[in-house]
């Protein structure tokens, strides 16, 4: 776990936006309609490298995933 001892680091909870893609690709693996596995874990990685480097450019000390993948 991170700490400081000079400040309170800051993180956020909760799910960040997913891009439309991320979401096509969600709703369609929910619904049955056979999304290929290898796909959607390359746009979450996609999308999960995304929102961390946005939470860090924003200052984010304790970033997350964003709950991408859910």
């Amino acid at each position: 776990m991170q700490k400081s001892d000079t400040r309170i680091l800051v993180t956020h909870v909760g799910s960040l936006p997913r891009g439309e893609r991320l979401t096509d690709l969600l709703i369609e693996d929910e619904l049955g309609h056979g999304v290929d596995r290898s796909t959607l874990t390359e746009e979450i990685e996609r999308r999960v490298a995304y929102v961390m480097q946005k939470q860090h450019a924003a200052g984010i000390d304790i970033a997350n995933d964003g709950e991408q993948g859910r």
